[in-house]
């Protein structure tokens, strides 16, 4: 392998090693804003509710988890921006 090959290589692998950096920061900011806003909540709920209470008790629509959070925000507010 020449050296001008050899730099090519090299920086081919500079440059995929960053691109898998920058994509795997992308995700990580992605889940974290999802969870931060609660787009994962009644997949986690669900997912709970079936760890919990198995087949024996219906869960929640989707509608009704929503808003019986929203109830409960609006009940107890906490420490929230809005």
């Amino acid at each position: 392998m020449t050296a001008i090959a050899s730099r090519r290589s090299a920086r081919t692998l500079s440059v995929r090693a960053g691109a898998a950096a920058l994509g795997r920061a992308g995700r990580a900011v992605t889940w974290y804003v999802r969870e931060l806003m609660g787009d994962t909540a009644y997949r986690t709920y669900l997912e709970h509710h079936a760890a919990t209470h198995g087949a024996e008790v219906e869960p929640l629509t989707e509608r009704e988890f929503w808003r019986g959070r929203m109830d409960e925000q609006d009940q107890n507010p906490g420490a929230r921006c809005c």
